[in-house]
């Protein structure tokens, strides 16, 4: 007795594909080497202010950053 045959239509499941890491495809650190990067802290990110330096070419990064320690603000 053989084993069942998947039908023709059923999707491929890739065996030794690569893994999920949670970061984007790609080389991090690739850009144009006149490229202006503006990085934003997640909490102080407003929209119009990345689109303005979206339009003004800019690359854009919002990265989460742990927030200021108490205290530390304003010294």
């Amino acid at each position: 007795m053989t084993a069942p045959q998947p039908a023709d239509d059923a999707p491929s499941v890739p065996q030794d594909g690569p893994r999920p890491t949670g970061e984007p495809p790609g080389d991090a650190d690739a850009r144009p080497r006149d490229a202006t990067v503006v990085v934003l802290s997640a909490r102080d990110v407003r929209l119009p202010d990345v689109l303005r330096h979206l339009e003004a070419g800019r690359t854009v990064l919002i990265v989460s950053a742990p927030d200021e320690p108490p205290g530390d603000a304003g010294s």
